[in-house]
C-alpha cells in the first residue's frame, strides 16, 4: 500500500511538473509575442460570439415545438397589457442579429372579431449586423465583453378611441424575418390578452350664434373640399416621416383648459335643433396673440387658413401621427418647414368655428384622435 501511494504522489509531482513547464512556456511565448497572444484571443471571442448567434438564428429558426414559439414570440414582441380609450399602445419589435424584421402589423381585436384598432409598424432604423455586434462586444483594445442594449427596431403604435368599451379583448402582432434584407421571409405572429380600461367621459352644451352656426351648417364644395383634404392628410402615412419619440410638450404655458379630450358636446342652433359631437382635442383658454408652441418635433404639413378651424397649422412627427393647432390669429410657418420642440411658431386667436379665444390641440394617429395628454406623459418608444 505504500508503494503505491509512493506511485501515486510521483505521477502526480511528474504531471504537475510538466504542467510547470507549460505554464512557463506558455508565458514566455506571450512575453516574445504579445501581439499575436491578443490576435488569437480577438480571434477566439470573435469565434464564441458568431456560434452564440448561428445557434440563436438556428433557435429561432426551429419551431417544431410550442416551448420554441413562445420563446420567439417573447424575443421579438413585446406587447402592452392594457390601456384607457382614448391613449395609445406602442407595439415593439426587436430582431436578433443578421435579422432583418418587415410588414410589422399589429391589432386589438374583440371576441366577436370586431378590430377595435390596427396600425402598421414602421422602421426605426436600429437593426445591427452580427459583425458591428461582435465589434462592440469584443473591441479591438479590449478583452472583455460589454453589454449592448437591445433597441427595437419597428413600431406599430396601435390608437384607441374613445368610444372603445371597456373590456377584454385580444392583441395580436406579425411581422415577417429574413436572413437577409431581400432574403426568403417566414412569418412571425404573437398574442396576448388586452384589456380596455373603463374611462368615463364629461359631457357639455354649447350654444351657437348664427356666425357659428352658418359656419357648422355650412355645406358649400370649398368646406368639403378642405375637409377631405385634411383626412387624407391625416390618413396619409409616410415612411419618410420624422422619427420623434417623445416627450412632447404643452403648446402654451397656462392651466387654463375650457374643454376636455373627448368631451361629448351638444351643440344648440338658434332654431333651437341640436347635435352631438365628440370634441377631437383640449381647449387652452389664452388671449389672442399668446404664443402657439410645437409640441415636438416634427415637419409642417400644413399652414393656412380653413373655414373650420381658421388659420391652422398641422405637423407630422412620426408616420402616421400627427399634431394640430387650430383657430390661430397668425402662423409664422410653411408647409415643408422643419420646427423643433418649444419653436414658436403661430399666436393663438380667434377665427373659424370658435366661441371665444383659445387655442384648439389635437393628436391624431393613423386618422383617430387620441389624448394629446397621453403624448406629454410618454415615449412613443
Amino acid at each position: 500500500m505504500r508503494q503505491f501511494a509512493r506511485g501515486v504522489c510521483a505521477r502526480a509531482d511528474s504531471q504537475g511538473a510538466r504542467v510547470r513547464r507549460s505554464s512557463t512556456d506558455l508565458a514566455r511565448f506571450a512575453a516574445k509575442n504579445p501581439k499575436g497572444v491578443r490576435r488569437a484571443t480577438r480571434f477566439a471571442g470573435a469565434l464564441a460570439a458568431a456560434f452564440l448567434i448561428v445557434g440563436t438564428v438556428a433557435y429561432a429558426q426551429e419551431s417544431g415545438t410550442s416551448a420554441a414559439r413562445d420563446a420567439t414570440t417573447e424575443r421579438v414582441f413585446s406587447l402592452p397589457g392594457s390601456a384607457f380609450p382614448g391613449d395609445c399602445s406602442p407595439v415593439l419589435f426587436f430582431a436578433d442579429a443578421d435579422t432583418y424584421l418587415s410588414d410589422g402589423e399589429a391589432r386589438i381585436v374583440a371576441s366577436d372579431g370586431t378590430i377595435v384598432a390596427k396600425a402598421a409598424a414602421f422602421s426605426l432604423g436600429t437593426a445591427r449586423s452580427s459583425r458591428e455586434i461582435m465589434i462592440a462586444a469584443y473591441p479591438p483594445r479590449a478583452g472583455f465583453a460589454v453589454f449592448i442594449e437591445k433597441k427595437p427596431t419597428l413600431v406599430a403604435l396601435l390608437a384607441l378611441p374613445s368610444w372603445a368599451k371597456p373590456g377584454d379583448y385580444d392583441l395580436r402582432a406579425s411581422c415577417r424575418a429574413s436572413r437577409f434584407p431581400s432574403g426568403p421571409a417566414r412569418e412571425i405572429a404573437g398574442e396576448r390578452s388586452f384589456t380596455v380600461e373603463k374611462k368615463k367621459f364629461p359631457s357639455e352644451t354649447v350654444r351657437l350664434n348664427a356666425a357659428n352656426a352658418a359656419i357648422k351648417t355650412d355645406d358649400s364644395d370649398e368646406r368639403k373640399a378642405q375637409i377631405a383634404r385634411l383626412n387624407d392628410m391625416l390618413l396619409n402615412y409616410d415612411d419618410a416621416a420624422p422619427r420623434f419619440r417623445g416627450p412632447f410638450a404643452q403648446p402654451v404655458a397656462t392651466k387654463r383648459r375650457t374643454s376636455a379630450y373627448a368631451h361629448r358636446r351638444v351643440y344648440r342652433y338658434p332654431n333651437r335643433s341640436s347635435t352631438t359631437e365628440v370634441h377631437a382635442g383640449i381647449d387652452f383658454g389664452v388671449p389672442v396673440g399668446t404664443p402657439v408652441r410645437a409640441a415636438g418635433d416634427g415637419l409642417v404639413v400644413m399652414a393656412e387658413r380653413r373655414i373650420s378651424t381658421g388659420w391652422t397649422v398641422a405637423l407630422e412627427h412620426e408616420p402616421g401621427v400627427y399634431s394640430l393647432y387650430y383657430h390661430l390669429s397668425e402662423i409664422l410657418v410653411t408647409a415643408g418647414d422643419r420646427v423643433e420642440t418649444g419653436q414658436v411658431m403661430a399666436k393663438s386667436g380667434n377665427t373659424g368655428f370658435s366661441t371665444g379665444p383659445h387655442l384648439h390641440w389635437e393628436f391624431r394617429v393613423n386618422g383617430v384622435a387620441v389624448s394629446p395628454d397621453w403624448f406629454t406623459q410618454n415615449e412613443i418608444w
